[in-house]
């Protein structure tokens, strides 16, 4: 089963999605998959909140993991309402990043944390309200409870950072990272230079233009070439020869505008497919999956909706949680009834119950919850099972959802070290994974 990532997003040129209402490329079904709902079921979530009152201007828009001291513990990052800080395991006492003194207006809808440097410790990339997109520098475990240094990537942006994801674009051994900025911007793939502290980071654009609701980010080798492609919204776009230089074609996958989207294999066809949820302007959204065809550049894809009349489903996430052989489904109503005050939401899972994606029964882990905005998965106690860590975006809060099914028998723990590492690099390993082990298709 491939899945070569689970997290954030990109957008569509304007021109390109009014062009395709005219193009019969994609099929959609009614077909609701959802067969029946269970409430707590098979799938106990303990909630924990890490933060019960967040500052800034107390609507976090982001929350993430790492071991950010390298004390063997996953910690929390937390920010996107302009203070940045990281909480240590397993008290979750909180230590400032940067606290509104470097960068006055943090905020964004996305985080990434990886070893930017390449010193062995886990630095944290994120961007200004509507400005710079900056990473800062992780002091090391003997100064990682004091102020971390800004370091510089963009200065040039004056927009909204709705998702970022990092991945090996041109398969180097190198991470490059790939923003979306949401009002108006566009989605840009940025170099990581041979010392990030100091030489400029080279930027490449992806998509020229987008505007929301036109979001939502993952990467994935969507034909199947051997080198990642980028989902963005309700298209995917093709890596060229030359990410750098070269423009990226635009190919349809859904039929209208999704907000968060996954890519993975659902229904076990060896070809990535996209999951996506429609987001909190939709007050009767759908959590839906687009099949991919055996040309995903020229045939149409096939949509399947899971859940329908939702309120403002937003974040989404899909993998085998329960070790089944299926895929699953995480979503959630961010709620549109009061906008982003809505302090109500409800916390879904998708319990796959087919192989081939055809069946899926929704379980309510939880409600009354407040809005969440994104969902972080990790294994942040290291007992073999998924995770989650979310902000509360509405409140004040920022939560662990702490899985406490049993781990599946023979499934070790990762390292503390090793599992942030993985979340951070998921999408270059799967692709390299699938090529040496059974080529490519032409």
């Amino acid at each position: 089963m491939r899945s070569p990532g689970s997290e954030i997003s990109v957008n569509l040129c304007l021109d390109s999605i009014r062009l395709r209402s005219s193009l019969p490329f994609v099929l959609v079904t009614s077909l609701l998959l959802t067969a029946a709902t269970a409430t707590h079921a098979a799938f106990p979530f303990d909630l924990e909140v890490v933060d019960p009152a967040y500052g800034g201007n107390g609507r976090p828009g982001y929350a993430s993991a790492g071991d950010i001291d390298n004390d063997g513990l996953i910690d929390v990052v937390a920010g996107g309402g302009n203070i940045l800080q990281w909480y240590k395991a397993p008290n979750w006492d909180r230590y400032f990043i940067d606290a509104a003194a470097i960068a006055p207006f943090i905020g964004g809808n996305g985080v990434l944390i990886f070893d930017v440097d390449g010193d062995t410790d886990l630095d944290v990339v994120t961007t200004q309200y509507f400005g710079d997109l900056l990473w800062w520098e992780n002091p090391g475990s003997v100064l990682v409870q004091g102020l971390w240094t800004a370091r510089m990537i963009d200065t040039s942006i004056n927009d909204f950072m709705h998702d970022i994801v990092v991945g090996d674009i041109d398969d180097n051994g190198d991470m490059e990272l790939i923003a979306l900025y949401s009002q108006g911007g566009g989605v840009y793939v940025y170099d990581l230079p041979a010392d990030p502290k100091l030489d400029p980071w080279p930027r490449a654009t992806i998509v020229s233009s987008i505007s929301d609701p036109f979001v939502g980010l993952a990467l994935g080798d969507i034909d199947d070439d051997g080198d990642l492609d980028v989902a963005v919204s309700n298209d995917w776009y093709e890596q060229p020869t030359n990410p750098f230089s070269d423009p990226w074609p635009g190919h349809p996958v859904f039929a209208s505008a999704v907000q968060n989207v996954i890519i993975v294999d659902v229904n076990a066809d060896d070809r990535l497919d996209v999951v996506a949820a429609e987001g909190f302007n939709h007050p009767n959204g759908r959590v839906l999956w687009a099949e991919a065809p055996v040309d995903p550049k020229l045939d149409p894809w096939t949509e399947h909706v899971v859940d329908t009349n939702l309120d403002g489903p937003e974040n989404i996430w899909a993998g085998d949680i329960d070790e089944d052989g299926d895929v699953d489904i995480v979503s959630g109503e961010m709620g549109t009834d009061t906008g982003f005050g809505d302090s109500d939401s409800t916390l879904l899972l998708y319990e796959g119950l087919a192989a081939d994606g055809s069946s899926f029964m929704k379980h309510v882990v939880a409600d009354n919850v407040g809005v969440s905005a994104r969902i972080h998965p990790v294994d942040i106690d290291e007992d073999g099972d998924i995770d989650f860590v979310a902000d509360g975006n509405a409140e004040d809060h920022i939560y662990l959802w702490r899985n406490q099914a049993s781990p599946p028998v023979g499934v070790p723990a990762l390292p503390a070290l090793a599992q942030t590492i993985l979340a951070a690099v998921l999408a270059a390993v799967a692709h390299r994974k699938l090529r040496a082990t059974r080529g490519h298709r032409s």
